[in-house]
């Protein structure tokens, strides 16, 4: 299939019946357009796959469009640009901000153009919301961390840029510099909708301020570890995002735990075994990832509710 995912994923996101589907349909789509671009030579197979990569549809309904792009002008097709234009296009023209007129694709004779839409209707949009900006909580706020937790999108995407930006990137292009990796910040709020609203997740953005803690966290996590976005599901799981542009990238469980040995946050889960201040142990029956505490139930069935940082989780 042309598509970063694998079947492994796929199964976990949707049970083996649907991911087989899928799949299926996935070989299905991709031989239609290696027969219509490859085959054709119009481009290549790691082109095609690039391009794929960039369309969020199921069907990959801009993928004809994009290698029209792509042939017309290949020096200044930008893949990084693309990646987070494409996907705004489509939440865009989902959620209604983009005119009728305007919602094919194909009418749009270059790539500025379809950025020239894409930019007036997230004005458009961006003017009816500034009220709002404000709606998050700011956890930590000092030498070494500033960590905030976003209520509304557009308070994420103000933080993300404030904040998250690759304004210290040497490598990043100049106009670019003012963007933030993590799709819960983009302009378009489907990413965020998807995360907030629909799976009901609990974002973290960890900005790293200390010198020498953002330096070891650059060493042993990631070159992007100084900024973090921390993904928390209902159930307690949680991902690390780093703050790498274009693309951020997830962390393995090493560089989780490297992640946590060096920034003292802790990586509790329910059901884990804690030694809480003053010595004794208990259990993590609950975890309030929104105010960062864990409620700890001890042998004679008390409960205490206590701080995550004040925990320190014991070995199994």
């Amino acid at each position: 299939m042309i598509s970063n995912i694998s079947f492994k994923e796929l199964v976990e996101r949707y049970g083996l019946e649907r991911a087989t589907e899928i799949f299926r349909e996935g070989e299905e789509l991709s031989r239609r357009l290696i027969d219509m671009f490859v085959t054709t030579g119009k481009v290549d197979m790691d082109t095609l796959k690039k391009i794929a990569d960039i369309d969020p549809t199921g069907n990959k309904k801009y993928v004809p469009w994009l290698v029209k792009m792509y042939i017309k002008d290949k020096e200044s097709f930008d893949f990084d640009h693309l990646i987070s234009i494409i996907p705004e296009f489509d939440a865009l023209v989902k959620s209604g901000y983009i005119e009728s007129q305007d919602r094919d694709i194909n009418r749009f004779g270059s790539i500025q153009e379809l950025i020239d839409i894409v930019n007036d209707a997230n004005n458009r949009k961006s003017a009816s919301v500034s009220s709002l900006s404000k709606d998050f909580e700011v956890v930590r706020d000092d030498e070494d961390f500033l960590v905030v937790v976003p209520h509304s999108h557009e308070a994420s995407r103000k933080l993300g840029l404030k904040y998250f930006s690759n304004f210290d990137r040497d490598d990043v292009k100049d106009d670019e510099r003012n963007n933030c990796t993590w799709c819960t910040t983009y302009k378009t709020s489907a990413h965020w909708n998807n995360y907030y609203n629909k799976q009901i997740l609990t974002l973290y953005y960890i900005l790293a301020r200390n010198p020498d803690i953002a330096k070891k966290l650059k060493a042993r996590v990631s070159p992007y570890a100084d900024k973090m976005a921390v993904v928390v599901y209902t159930d307690g799981r949680f991902e690390l995002w780093d703050g790498d542009y274009p693309k951020n990238k997830r962390m393995n469980s090493e560089q989780v735990k490297a992640y946590m040995d060096i920034t003292g946050y802790s990586n509790l889960m329910v059901g884990d075994t804690v030694e809480v201040p003053g010595g004794k142990k208990g259990v993590v029956d609950e975890i309030d990832s929104e105010n960062y505490t864990a409620t700890v139930k001890f042998r004679n069935g008390k409960v205490e509710v206590f701080n995550v940082n004040d925990l320190k989780k014991i070995s199994k």
